[in-house]
């Protein structure tokens, strides 16, 4: 299959991301059907996706009537065989659960059209690991979504053992159609590259907080008035290059054997976890939400992203 031919989508599960990934093909003039397991987790998925799309409205993104034939293009549905007739890719947005994604996926390639794409948009599992009970792995990949799905670029691609390079081609062109900036990985491994290299960056941030370096807010605070800004314009390695890798040798050759180099989640992290701190939706990590609001951080963190957006419909 060319991405000519991708006309229906559909996108399993109706959590955080699922919504989120059917507004991002809506908003590209795709037909999407959400699929979920009950009549109210796709209420819960279709109320996000009108929620995220009425932002877009607020921001001047989308007027009105734009917004209303976006939202037709959505279609619902709490049976998977039904919700998989006539499609041309199937995107998987469940649980990070390695069996209960072999699972889905057995159950989607028998319902699914023969020729359909089918994708996970896991955060790091692989691609060669999901598709295992498969009898056609070569119509599958990982397309990993970054959050939130509809407002940022980025997506990762990683092809499987078995994953046919037709269908790498069509996914590639399939995302550049959605606006997005894919990058396709050369190896299968776990975290693919942002997220190892996002969690890095937490262990040592939680190190420090175990250490007494620096509270959780002073952290955040010298990520956002530095490294944030920064590499907002830059990449890692762009910088590397600039400030010298004999710099950066020396102070390698110091620094390393003093990071955080845990291999199991952290004290700090895994105290909070057993106590049932799990963040914003408990109201309690490493701040006090109820002095926090969660709201203001979101249009925060969205802000630079939907800039973009509406620079783009302007071009």
């Amino acid at each position: 299959m060319n991405v000519e031919q991708i006309k229906r989508i559909a996108v399993v599960g109706t959590g955080m991301i699922g919504p989120d990934i059917s507004l991002a093909c809506a908003m590209a003039g795709y037909s999407v059907t959400l699929v979920g397991r009950s009549d109210l987790s796709v209420a819960r998925g279709l109320e996000r996706f009108r929620k995220n799309l009425r932002s877009l409205v607020r921001a001047e993104v989308y007027g009105d009537q734009e917004a209303a034939a976006i939202e037709i293009q959505l279609n619902t549905s709490t049976d998977l065989e039904s919700g998989l007739q006539r499609v041309d890719f199937v995107i998987e947005a469940i649980i990070e659960d390695l069996q209960s994604k072999q699972e889905l996926f057995f159950k989607i390639e028998e319902r699914c059209p023969d020729y359909a794409l089918m994708a996970s948009s896991t955060s790091g599992l692989s691609p060669t690991d999901i598709s295992s009970r498969m009898r056609s792995p070569d119509r599958m990949l990982v397309m990993h979504f970054w959050n939130p799905p509809y407002l940022v670029p980025l997506v990762e691609v990683v092809a499987g053992d078995g994953t046919s390079r037709d269908t790498v081609a069509a996914a590639l062109d399939f995302l550049r159609i959605l606006g997005k900036e894919p990058v396709l990985l050369k190896k299968d491994i776990l975290g693919h590259i942002g997220n190892r290299i996002q969690h890095a960056m937490f262990r040592e941030a939680i190190h420090l907080v175990e250490e007494g370096v620096a509270t959780p807010e002073d952290i955040d605070r010298v990520i956002m008035s530095s490294l944030g800004p920064r590499y907002s314009m830059i990449g890692p390695m762009e910088y590397l290059d600039s400030v010298g890798l004999d710099l950066n040798m020396a102070i390698h050759s110091y620094l390393l054997k003093e990071l955080a180099d845990d291999k199991e989640p952290q004290r700090a992290l895994r105290n909070k976890y057993d106590q049932g701190h799990y963040g914003a939706k408990t109201g309690r990590g490493f701040y006090d939400w109820s002095t926090k609001n969660l709201e203001e951080m979101i249009v925060r963190q969205n802000k630079r992203f939907i800039d973009r957006l509406i620079d783009l419909r302007r071009k």
